[in-house]
């Protein structure tokens, strides 16, 4: 991987990872104690308007972290999960991230529909 692609994928991995981080933190410390003001058919307008496109951004965004991640872990390591998980608590770390990810992200989908 020419070093050029190397630092997109890793810029977009780095902005991706950070914007849902900002999503989660905005849904939990905003829009959540937003709802609580709502009552009866208002909630529910509320909830169907922008509920919908948060999760839908989230979404792309956790699978475009997924992704490049992926990528970038491949040009680290290629893909030798054994080697990755003799490197210390840093690489066992990012191998038990990925399970608990592919857990929650599979269930949003199956969840929404």
């Amino acid at each position: 991987m020419s070093i050029e692609i190397f630092h997109f994928v890793r810029f977009l991995h780095v902005v991706c990872a950070s914007a849902w981080f900002g999503e989660v933190v905005v849904i939990n410390f905003v829009l959540i104690p937003a709802l609580s003001r709502y009552q009866g058919v208002y909630k529910k307008d509320f909830l169907n308007t922008i509920f919908p496109k948060i999760f839908n951004l989230a979404s792309v965004l956790a699978g475009t972290t997924a992704v490049t991640g992926g990528i970038l872990l491949y040009h680290f390591i290629g893909f030798d999960i054994i080697s990755l998980t003799l490197k210390g608590t840093w690489g066992l770390s990012i191998l038990i991230y990925r399970y608990a990810w592919l857990s929650t992200y599979y269930f949003s989908f199956f969840y929404r529909k």
